[in-house]
Order: structure tokens, then sequence, then C-alpha cells
């Protein structure tokens, strides 16, 4: 899928978690590591890509254009990297994929990270969490898809299902196609019994507030 990949993360260099990284990286045509955030280095990536798009186009190729990930990991402490809606990893969100940009994201808090990135999210990987808020957040940017208690029960049903089990979400799919526990198995909701459940949620949380 992707001929380079370029990782930033301050334990690239001290977690043995990256040495299969690294290992599977010298098959590309490039790779890096970076255990600073370097966005010079960055913007350089950025624009190699854009300009390799830009000659194949204009060279009318038939053949699949090259692809490039990006790996930001463990930066929830920079809020000047994560919540800066005009830096360059906004820019991977907004207009990577017109130049064949994969940005992936590592997170231990989803409110850590802009807004204008997270709108531009396709997909999310999301394993169980320990703070009530960071999980109604996430529940509420996804109510217009299906009402908070049903996505509850998802979320649940998702990272309960095995260890390390977690909750994938392909935002660029169908509601119906959106929802999955793993890679493996798609949640499907039965609209019927919808309206039912949320009247029971809303009688019920007098109660929970009490």
């Amino acid at each position: 899928m992707f001929q380079e990949v370029h990782i930033f993360s301050p334990s690239v260099d001290v977690d043995s978690a990256w040495d299969v990284v690294r290992d599977f990286a010298k098959g590309l045509k490039a790779a890096s590591f970076h255990s600073e955030w370097d966005e010079p280095a960055l913007l350089e990536i950025l624009a190699k890509q854009k300009q390799r798009i830009k000659e194949l186009k204009a060279a009318n190729t038939t053949k699949d254009l090259p692809q490039t990930l990006v790996i930001i990991d463990d930066f929830a402490d920079r809020w000047d990297i994560m919540r800066n809606a005009q830096n360059v990893l906004t820019t991977c969100f907004i207009r990577g994929r017109h130049t064949g940009i994969s940005c992936w994201l590592s997170s231990q808090k989803l409110t850590a990270v802009s807004t204008v990135a997270r709108v531009n999210f396709r997909f999310l990987a999301i394993w169980r969490l320990r703070n009530f808020r960071e999980l109604q957040a996430l529940l509420e940017e996804l109510s217009a898809v299906h009402p908070v208690p049903v996505l509850m029960q998802m979320y649940e049903q998702a990272v309960s299902d095995q260890p390390h089990s977690f909750w994938f979400l392909n935002l660029v799919k169908s509601k119906e196609e959106m929802f999955h526990i793993r890679f493996e198995h798609r949640q499907i909701v039965d609209d019927s019994p919808l309206e039912e459940l949320v009247a029971q949620a809303d009688d019920e949380q007098p109660r929970q507030q009490l």
C-alpha cells in the first residue's frame, strides 16, 4: 500500500514495539524515524510527495500513484502540535489525501486533537477508554449517525469482545458499513427499536443523576 513511511514519536528510539516497523521499513522506497517533532522535515516529506504526484499526473501515467504514510504518535502532551489548527499536522488531514499522503495519529486523548483534524478523520480505532468525558466527547461527535445510547452499546460490545479488542469506525462508509468490532465483525443496528431504547435512556437519566 505504501512506498514510504515516516514516524514521528518521542518513543521511537526507546520502545521496542517500533522494532518491527523498522524491519518492515527496510523493504520500502524510503523511511525515516524522528524522536522529536521536526516540522521542517515533515514539510519536506509533503513537498517531495506533492512534486512526485504532480509530475506523474502531468505525464498521464496509468500506474497507481505512490502512497506515503506519516505516523504521529504520543504527542498528546504537546498542545502546540495537537491543538494548533494552522500547523503542518492539520495540513496533512485537510489536503494530504490529494497528494497520496495518509496520516495515522495515535493519541491518548481525542479532545487533545484539533477540531479541524478531527472532522477530517477517515477512520478511528478506539480501545477501552478510562475517562468518561473522553468517551462522552467521542459519542457526541458520532451522535448524528446513531443515538448516544446505541453508540454506547456498540462501543461496549466492541471493546469487551476479547482482550485488547477495539472499536473500528470507517467514517467514509454508510452507517450500515461504518461500525466494526476490530476488522473482523460488522455491527449492524436494527432501527426498529431505536425510539424505544432512546426513550428508555431518557427515563433512566434522572435516576442516574440522583
